[in-house]
């Protein structure tokens, strides 16, 4: 609020101009002279505010040579950086989940570190999906209604399922 109540009045440094028309000035008027600067592209998923928290313990094995990884839903997610951290195993992370995108979530060590964006393993990070999509698939899985192998993607699997069930009634 001091610095907020100190920089927005006019003053003899800015001509005795608010800080808005500051800004106009070189936007509008002065646009040769100066170049805005935008915010970068955002890789990977957003983080929305309806993002859901979860803990998820990391799995891995260094005696039997299994790199880190997290486990939701029935699939794996890892990254370059949680992939050489073998530190890691044991421990719990704080993954951010788009409930929309599940091909990616974002991952935090406990103190807060960012680990960065965690890639669904296999097939499952080809095709966006939701978390209800996801868990659709797993419980036609445990039915075992629908057969999934490594060469085919889940969803598209799940959508000929549906339509062949559709066909049938």
């Amino acid at each position: 609020i001091y610095i907020a109540d100190y920089n927005a009045p006019p003053n003899e440094g800015t001509s005795y101009n608010s800080p808005l028309e500051v800004l106009n000035y070189y936007i509008v008027k002065n646009a040769d002279h100066f170049l805005l600067r935008h915010l970068p592209n955002q890789t990977g998923s957003t983080s929305t505010i309806l993002a859901l928290v979860k803990e998820c313990a990391v799995r891995g094995s260094r005696a039997q040579g299994r790199r880190p990884y997290i486990e939701l839903d029935r699939v794996k997610y890892t990254n370059p950086i949680l992939s050489q951290a073998a530190g890691l195993i044991g421990q719990k992370l704080i993954i951010e989940i788009d409930e929309s995108d599940l091909r990616h979530v974002k991952a935090y060590l406990k103190n807060g570190s960012e680990l960065g964006f965690l890639k669904a393993g296999g097939r499952w990070s080809q095709t966006q999906h939701s978390r209800k999509t996801r868990k659709a698939i797993n419980s036609l899985v445990s039915k075992k209604l629908l057969a999934i192998t490594a060469q085919d993607d889940p969803i598209q699997l799940y959508l000929n399922f549906l339509s062949q069930r559709k066909k049938k009634k």
